[in-house]
């Protein structure tokens, strides 16, 4: 069904090359990429994205409009997602890096509109855990400071809801997963961070398996950071 509706609105598409036939082609690809994507085919739904990335980018060429680039960014990152999860960090963060750059680019548009602040932490915390997983740990500790300032500010400006404390309590685990190998003194504070956000999420919504998973990660760190204080206590005679 989808198949037959994506090639319907793509030949429409290409015979009247305007915005109403366009929005309608992206609509059903973008509904098809989430399909592929839920039902485990990343190959498949990453080619639907990159067609997506296509199509926004000749819109783009003709209208550099805010809401095309916050079109092409999302298909980037959620390409980016899907190459992290076929184990293609390199690409994934050059997608993210692509992302990165239009949402700056549509909040700059928009005079610093707060929307895009929250999508503007997303994208740099999906290429900080896509160098993480490259090795580039320098880059990866600086894109996600870069996201807890992202989503500070949008915290600030349009309320701490459950979804940017959930993604404000993954940047600070990940931060200190990332400089825990390194026996950085920082992680500690990133730790606490992370433990008054879970503490609150604890208050403020019901369990859930985001909430857990977040609570294992640092309940490791802990124990992480306990072996090496350990290792570090003078021996008693």
């Amino acid at each position: 069904m989808l198949g037959r509706r994506l090639a319907t609105t793509r030949e429409l598409l290409e015979r009247y090359q305007d915005a109403r036939h366009r929005h309608l082609y992206v609509t059903v690809l973008t509904e098809l990429s989430r399909y592929r994507q839920a039902a485990g085919h990343d190959e498949a739904a990453a080619d639907c994205y990159q067609e997506l990335d296509r199509i926004f980018t000749l819109a783009l060429a003709a209208t550099p409009r805010a809401d095309l680039l916050e079109g092409r960014a999302a298909a980037r990152v959620n390409h980016g997602n899907c190459c992290l999860r076929l184990g293609r960090s390199t690409r994934a963060s050059e997608l993210f890096k692509l992302a990165v750059d239009d949402y700056h680019d549509a909040w700059r548009q928009l005079y610093g509109d707060a929307y895009y602040s929250e999508s503007l932490a997303i994208a740099l915390t999906n290429l900080a855990q896509s160098e993480q997983a490259s090795g580039a740990i320098g880059l990866a500790t600086d894109h996600g400071r870069e996201a807890i300032e992202w989503l500070r500010e949008a915290i600030h400006e349009q309320g701490a809801t459950i979804g940017r404390i959930d993604r404000m309590t993954h940047c600070y685990l990940m931060l200190a997963e990332i400089l825990d190998r390194q026996d950085d003194p920082e992680v500690p504070e990133h730790l606490e961070q992370a433990r008054v956000l879970i503490e609150y999420l604890n208050q403020e919504q019901p369990r859930s398996s985001l909430l857990t998973s977040l609570e294992r990660r640092l309940a490791a760190l802990q124990a992480s950071q306990a072996i090496e204080a350990s290792r570090q206590s003078p021996p008693i005679d």
